[in-house]
């Protein structure tokens, strides 16, 4: 980690010294491992693992980009004047803002890396899981994916020095329901911003089981009538709604493109007076 830090550090100098009023320079590292089971036997394990540097620059007021997952020390120095030329040949002039120098660091407080428990013991948990789900009679077919994921991110600029990384790990299950020529799917998930310890804290077998039986009775449910009606809404759908309506919507991309519907809108009321919303992409879970 502070390795990278030295790297960045190394790579805005670089690109002061090529004249640039203003350097940034980012290490993004992402990992992600899956466990699926099918029907139960193992389906497939996989591990997938990227990692980069962003090089963004500021020269004459003009704004210049580069980027490369190499971590050899010379294609990174090689980014940083890509990234001066392409400011240089840029015709759009932009100015910053004043902002004070900024150092931060967030790094979860997970008790068990879920990257250092076996792979054994994530295999028997996600094929445990998913015969569970195959207990319920009349129950076809049942997929369960055991997901780990890290997201390490370091920035550090001519202003600024954040690091931060966030750890996610979950299960997912879905049971497929079969009866006299008629099929039915449910798909449901739990996952956390944590460590082990959501997967240990949670009886996943009852998680499987819970899930085959509510599609088994989906199967036999009778179809709603057509039309609008009154309904009573789960929180969690709430929750999604929201997040999928206005969540993504401030994605800082969106609004700076205008295709966000929140663009221009701080400080705006944009739904009812009596509702007050507020979403924190680092809080614990």
């Amino acid at each position: 980690m502070e390795h990278d830090l030295d790297v960045l550090y190394r790579l805005v100098k670089h690109a002061e010294s090529l004249g640039a009023s203003y350097a940034e320079a980012r290490f993004h590292r992402y990992l992600y491992e899956l466990v699926r089971a099918d029907n139960g036997s193992l389906k497939d394990y996989s591990v997938t693992s990227r990692a980069g540097f962003g090089v963004r620059v500021l020269y004459n007021n003009r704004v210049g980009f580069s980027a490369t997952n190499s971590t050899n020390i010379e294609d990174l120095t090689s980014a940083v004047q890509n990234a001066v030329a392409a400011a240089k040949a840029s015709k759009k002039q932009v100015t910053l803002a004043e902002r004070p120098y900024v150092k931060g660091k967030r790094i979860p407080n997970i008790r068990i890396d879920p990257f250092s428990v076996p792979p054994e013991e994530k295999i028997r948990i996600a094929l445990e899981t998913n015969r569970a789900g195959l207990e319920v009679e009349g129950i076809r077919s049942s997929i369960t994916m055991l997901g780990i994921q890290r997201d390490f991110r370091s920035v550090v600029s001519s202003d600024a020095e954040v690091t931060w990384e966030v750890v996610l790990v979950g299960i997912s299950h879905t049971s497929v329901a079969g009866e006299a020529g008629s099929m039915e799917r449910l798909h449901d998930s739990r996952s956390m911003a944590s460590g082990w310890e959501f997967i240990q804290n949670n009886d996943w077998k009852s998680f499987a089981r819970d899930i085959s039986m509510t599609v088994k009775k989906a199967l036999k449910a009778p179809t709603p009538p057509p039309g609008k009606t009154r309904v009573v809404m789960d929180p969690d759908l709430v929750g999604l709604l929201l997040h999928e309506a206005f969540g993504h919507a401030s994605e800082g991309d969106l609004v700076a493109s205008g295709t966000s519907i929140l663009k221009d809108k701080v400080g705006v009321s944009v739904a009812s007076e009596i509702v007050t919303i507020v979403d924190d992409g680092l809080v614990m879970g």
